[in-house]
């Protein structure tokens, strides 16, 4: 999809003017290519429909009003652009302005660039995205490259719940708070299989920040936060403050506050009431919780909520608790965060959970876990590097999650749990294990192959799968009892390459 936008982009650049737009606008527009050389809107009752390879360049620092309905729908083919050309325009054009009236538009496929909100309050606001009182919907759309003092890419304002689905926000810039999303007082924007990557803010949030006096939320659900930056202050990946932000079966990694008081390199939880659900929260920075910083008992009623999370390779601490007794941390696995896996403020465990990370039980694994069932384990996630953080066959994550309300998917969409009955993974990933595998190890010796497994607790039935190729069901070869060594005799005339697993029945 997005190649595409780019490609459509570039295309419509290099082509001629369709024609110049100004004013009101209404009825159907496109495909094409116009200059706007004024302000353009969609007054109140009226509306306006974009065709597919409709591309519109501002010619000055003017912004797109839409106080009625836009339909912007475009293709993955041909999508729908709204862009500047900076050498000719280097004071950039004012980004897409919704306001009461315009909670009906749709855009879809549209690439929203280089936009650049400034002056006084609220012009300052918003770079690609502006709603107030408006909550428009947006699918498989692009907004890269813009600029704002409050809001980057998006801003959220007075009772305004935009939805995002499929969208990728990447490479904007906040002059202050939220580089590519800010959502403020009343507001409860939604982001459903949304990336928000490499974004920048000098304050707060440098993916997303949720801030505010008289309530509101953010809902990430399926999304990946990464590499987004924060100068000084919290939330490289997220801040939430005085608001809520519910997280469910979201990646955030390699996000990370810059200064050396920075709290919250992936998740900066600031008298805020924040709640995540199996998510990933790995190799984030930050001197006060490289992972995650927590300071939530004002007002006592907002706490942070971390059920079946990973939270791991962060540089810095892993949960940094500071005035957070009320958070609740249960099912997650806390792994080689380079500042402490769990620490305090003032190192004063009453800063935190009663008890948290001191190893008191043992969990459906039998891992040694906290009151909490939390485990300190490597996750053993595929490839962190690559940007893959699936789990692998040997992980203590898998089955290790809690039962009580998993989501009913994970963040591909892979049914959780898997298999049905099974309990649920820890993580935004759901392997197809019922728990981790066991270690297998296996020797050729005078042609045959030779299996010997090992286990924790004495096993009952084991049953030995063969297969061409791995992760698929196989064929039974063999079923034994009492032991943890088999041999396959038929070793010869098995196909190359052929894989061999082991389940058991305890």
């Amino acid at each position: 999809m997005h190649k595409l936008l780019v490609t459509s982009l570039i295309l419509a650049i290099a082509g001629a003017a369709f024609g110049q737009l100004s004013g009101s606008l209404s009825g159907t527009l496109g495909p094409g290519i116009y200059d706007i050389v004024d302000t353009i809107s969609v007054e109140s009752g009226d509306s306006l429909r974009l065709m597919p390879a409709t591309t519109f360049v501002f010619d000055g620092p003017y912004p797109f009003n839409i106080n009625g309905t836009l339909l912007a729908e475009g293709t993955e083919n041909n999508s729908i652009v709204f862009t500047t050309d900076t050498l000719a325009n280097p004071s950039r054009w004012r980004g897409m302005r919704f306001y009461s009236g315009s909670s009906g538009s749709q855009l879809a496929y549209c690439l929203v660039e280089k936009g650049y909100a400034t002056g006084g309050s609220p012009q300052r606001c918003g770079g690609g995205v502006y709603c107030d009182n408006s909550s428009p919907t947006f699918t498989d759309c692009f907004l890269r490259g813009n600029t704002a003092s409050w809001g980057g890419a998006v801003f959220c304002g007075s009772n305004s719940s935009p939805s995002f689905s499929n969208c990728t926000i990447n490479s904007n810039l906040a002059e202050e708070f939220g580089g590519g999303v800010h959502s403020g007082d009343g507001c409860s924007p939604t982001f459903m299989n949304c990336t928000i990557r490499g974004n920048y803010a000098v304050l707060l949030g440098g993916g997303v920040e949720c801030g505010g006096v008289y309530g509101g939320s953010v809902t990430l659900t399926n999304c990946t936060i990464c590499d987004n930056r924060v100068d000084w202050w919290g939330g490289g990946g997220i801040s939430c403050s005085l608001l809520t932000a519910t997280l469910t079966n979201c990646i955030i990694s390699n996000n990370s506050v810059y200064s050396y008081w920075g709290a919250g390199g992936g998740l900066y939880c600031g008298y805020g009431s924040v709640i995540v659900r199996h998510c990933t929260i790995s190799g984030n920075a930050a001197v006060l919780g490289g992972g995650v910083y927590c300071s939530q008992d004002y007002p006592p009623t907002c706490f942070a909520t971390f059920n079946s999370a990973i939270i791991a390779f962060s540089e810095g601490p892993g949960i940094l608790f500071n005035t957070a007794g009320h958070s609740e941390v249960q099912y997650c696995d806390i792994f080689r965060n380079s500042g402490g896996d769990i620490v305090f403020c003032n190192n004063d465990p009453s800063h935190g959970p009663p008890g948290i990370g001191r190893l008191v039980t043992t969990n459906t694994n039998d891992d040694s876990c906290d009151s909490y069932y939390n485990i300190f384990l490597n996750p053993l996630l595929a490839d962190t590097a690559a940007g893959d953080f699936h789990l692998t066959d040997f992980s203590h994550c898998i089955g290790a999650g809690s039962q009580t309300d998993p989501p009913a998917t994970d963040y591909e969409g892979d049914i959780r749990p898997d298999p049905p009955g099974s309990n649920p993974d820890i993580g935004a990933d759901e392997h197809w294990l019922a728990g981790p595998a066991f270690h297998i190890v296996i020797w050729i010796k005078s042609g045959n192959a030779i299996l010997k497994w090992w286990s924790p607790e004495p096993l009952d039935i084991c049953y030995i799968y063969g297969a061409t190729a791995p992760f698929i069901a196989g064929e039974l070869l063999d079923t034994v009892s009492g032991t943890t060594t088999w041999t396959d005799v038929n070793t010869l005339s098995r196909p190359s390459p052929y894989f061999y697993y082991v389940t058991v029945v305890e």
